[in-house]
């Protein structure tokens, strides 16, 4: 079994001494097996001083489990964005999770209730003219 398979085994390799160090170690991240949330926001902690091979694993992570999951973290992550010096990382990953989940949640049942109510009220012409509408855009 080979070692990046096992997300615990960061907490032995990835510490704060390794980032101070720029250990060689921290070039096997992108390798790495997805470790838990929680595991991931200690990573956002002051002691990784915002390592780009850190914070480049820590979205990995993110990306890898459902909005659902990451939603229930995101106060944690916005308080994280406090000790990060490069914002950009964070803000970039927060906007584009933040307009996912509208489009996900809001804009996408609002867009099949719209066609409901369109079928409903035997107004399928208009339906049909605004799946022609979102094609052609």
């Amino acid at each position: 079994m080979e070692l990046r398979s096992i997300p615990e085994a960061l907490t032995y390799f990835v510490t704060p001494k390794a980032v101070d160090e720029n250990s060689v170690l921290l070039q096997q991240l992108p390798h790495w097996a997805a470790c838990s949330i929680t595991k991931a926001l200690e990573f956002l902690t002051p002691a990784y001083k915002g390592h780009p091979r850190v914070m480049a694993y820590v979205l990995r992570v993110l990306e890898s489990y459902p909005p659902e999951r990451v939603t229930f973290f995101m106060p944690q992550l916005v308080q994280a964005l406090r000790y990060d010096d490069d914002v950009s990382c964070f803000v970039k990953f927060l906007c584009t999770f933040f307009f996912s989940w509208i489009i996900i949640h809001v804009v996408g049942p609002l867009f099949i209730a719209g066609r409901i109510v369109l079928g409903l009220l035997g107004l399928n012409y208009f339906s049909v003219e605004i799946d022609r509408h979102i094609l052609l855009s």
